[in-house]
């Protein structure tokens, strides 16, 4: 995000969109004819920045929660407890969440590279089994 607003000064816009390519070079070329730029995060790290940013401002209120907590009377101070176990919870759910989805998406790519090692290994074997004209 900060490389794009870098470049997104007045009069130019961005498009978000999200692609699933096997070649970048296509689009590359295209928006190189268009004078366009491309910048490319996969979507699992757009997940992860955004589960990120989320998990962050929870930390924050935690944090807020106890200093309330320190300084509440007795009663509100149960009740602030209850918050804040709640809370830290709900933050734990989520960095659980994150690590199985970054290992699930470490394991579609390597799925991904295996399978796109089997075309090109196939490739090979056409090409080297194609009789050369000389």
């Amino acid at each position: 995000m900060d490389e794009v607003a870098k470049e997104l000064t007045p009069g130019k816009f961005a498009l978000v969109a999200e692609v699933d390519e096997e070649w970048t070079r296509w689009v590359d070329l295209r928006m190189e004819e268009l004078s366009g730029l491309v910048y490319r995060d996969t979507l699992s790290e757009v997940r992860h920045a955004a589960n990120f940013a989320d998990i962050a401002a929870m930390k924050v209120d935690l944090a807020l929660l106890r200093a309330e907590q320190a300084e509440a009377s007795a009663d509100r101070k149960a009740r602030l407890y209850e918050k804040i176990n709640q809370l830290e919870t709900k933050v734990q759910q989520r960095l659980e969440k994150e690590k199985e989805r970054r290992e699930e998406a470490e394991r579609r790519a390597k799925a991904k590279a295996e399978i796109l090692k089997g075309k090109a290994s196939a490739t090979k074997e056409k090409v080297a089994e194609t009789p050369h004209r000389s």
